[in-house]
């Protein structure tokens, strides 16, 4: 955490919008983007340290929502990958 909550703030909620984003285009194009868990990781640590745990809740649950995504769109294809 920086020494300036607001601009922590700020990067925890773009991190979460970031995530979003590249998780629709998983939906829509079916292609993974290892980008995806980390934001919402980063976005989860950041919220934890400012106290927000609306926030934080809000990465959290969608970090495990991007865990089953994926593993349904792996069993749809029929091919099992392992990262």
């Amino acid at each position: 955490m920086t020494a300036d909550p607001a601009l922590d703030e700020v990067e925890a909620d773009l991190a979460l919008t970031r995530g979003r984003v590249v998780h629709a285009r998983l939906l829509e194009e079916r292609v993974e983007d290892v980008r995806e868990l980390e934001l919402f990781e980063r976005a989860a640590r950041l919220y934890a340290q400012l106290g927000d745990a609306r926030g934080e809740g809000e990465a959290l649950r969608r970090s495990e929502f991007d865990v089953v995504a994926e593993n349904e769109l792996t069993c749809e294809s029929g091919v099992l990958t392992v990262s």
